[in-house]
């Protein structure tokens, strides 16, 4: 199977393989999951306890550590969030772009995979499926990668 390969700044990067961006992904979710739980948990004792200004305060406290994960971290490390940092991946604009937003690290990272992940991951399964039952060419690009205009690559 010929891997697609990307130039970027004079090298070529290879695409990354599904299981190093699967890897990635729990990563992210191990790191992140334990802090929102901690973080939601104090929001539903400090609601319990009439206290609606701490229950507040640590909502907002989530969703500023989310922008900080999601959003602040790939920009500073060049396209890597912690999980693709390990597993040696990074995301890698397609096209005329030279670097992706803060936004769009923001959408893509956090709002599509972690909050709405359980329906990104079904759906595919099903673009997998539709793919192979219709014998048409995997082009290893998947969905989400399509929706923002970026690769995700082989930085080792």
């Amino acid at each position: 199977m010929k891997k697609n390969k990307y130039k970027v700044i004079n090298k070529v990067y290879k695409e990354a393989h599904l299981w190093k961006r699967i890897v990635a992904y729990i990563i992210d979710v191990l790191i992140y999951a334990p802090v929102a739980f901690i973080f939601l948990l104090f929001s539903k004792l400090y609601a319990i306890e009439q206290n609606p200004p701490k229950a507040i305060f640590m909502i907002i406290c989530l969703l500023m550590v989310s922008v900080i994960l999601f959003s602040y971290t790939p920009k500073k490390l060049g396209g890597q969030t912690l999980g693709k940092k390990v597993m040696g991946i990074k995301i890698q604009p397609v096209g005329e772009r030279d670097e992706i937003s803060y936004w769009t690290y923001f959408l893509r990272e956090y709002v599509a995979k972690v909050s709405v992940g359980f329906l990104v991951i079904p759906m595919t399964i099903m673009y997998l499926i539709y793919l192979s039952v219709g014998n048409r060419k995997f082009t290893k690009t998947f969905m989400l990668d399509q929706l923002f205009s970026v690769k995700v690559i082989d930085i080792r």
